[in-house]
């Protein structure tokens, strides 16, 4: 039955229930996420690994078939995205957008790549995040990102100049 003129009120004074449920529950996986993407954005993995369940489950956009690579587990999530902060020059990530559905939560950002006080120095991508919550973890983490290839080229050529410059 849905909402409106067709409901009793104690079909009404449930749904009211059900919707204030709801909401709650949008707000807590909404201030997950952010606290992820902060995480993120300070490279803090011990916030970005507080915000994941046990047994989740992060498909990178790296690796072969539909789902890309697998990694399963908060020893395994955590690996990679700590070798992720290793290996990428000085970067962060920007200009956030979250939108929350029940337990699935889309975040869309900016990955920023370079000297953020030099703007000519930038490299700058948009990249997507799809999650699944339950109980306000994170339970399936999918990644996806922009011009994949270009941000490869831009990785090794700051590579090379930190090695360039080191030696």
């Amino acid at each position: 039955m849905g909402k409106g003129k067709n409901m009793n009120r104690t079909e009404q004074a449930s749904q009211i229930g059900k919707d204030k449920i709801e909401s709650d529950k949008e707000t807590v996986n909404r201030i997950v996420i952010e606290k992820m993407v902060e995480g993120f954005a300070k490279h803090d993995i011990d916030l970005i690994m507080q915000q994941f369940a046990d047994d989740a489950v992060y498909y990178d956009m790296h690796g072969e078939g539909i789902s890309g690579q697998t990694y399963r587990g908060i020893k395994e999530i955590r690996q990679v995205f700590e070798g992720y902060f290793s290996s990428l020059p000085n970067h962060t990530y920007e200009d956030a957008k979250i939108v929350v559905s029940g337990d699935q939560v889309h975040a869309n950002w900016d990955l920023v790549i370079g000297d953020q006080r030099k703007q000519n120095q930038l490299y700058k991508t948009r990249g997507s995040d799809y999650f699944e919550l339950k109980d306000g973890k994170v339970v399936v983490k999918n990644a996806w990102i922009m011009n994949i290839n270009k941000l490869r080229i831009m990785v090794m050529k700051a590579r090379l100049k930190e090695f360039l410059t080191f030696s």
